[in-house]
């Protein structure tokens, strides 16, 4: 949840084995929250036009919850 009046960028792939052919990248508006379901693969919120705070709820537990992945080929988003 964004503690900021500022836009932001979700970028999500399906959940599964990650396939970077099928990122998405939404734009949320100052106000919009975003929950996602179990082993959808996101990056963290990408503030706009100035640095900006989440609230973020994550699970409880002693394992990881997060598994990290980097691009074979980084792309650029248009705005």
């Amino acid at each position: 949840m964004p503690l900021s009046e500022n836009p932001y960028l979700i970028v999500v792939a399906p959940k599964g084995g990650f396939d970077e052919t099928l990122i998405k990248v939404f734009q949320a508006q100052p106000g919009q929250g975003v929950n996602y379901h179990a082993g959808t693969w996101h990056h963290y919120n990408l503030a706009l036009n100035a640095p900006s705070d989440f609230l973020v709820i994550d699970r409880g537990g002693a394992d990881m919850s997060c598994d990290e992945v980097n691009l074979k080929n980084p792309f650029l988003i248009n705005l």
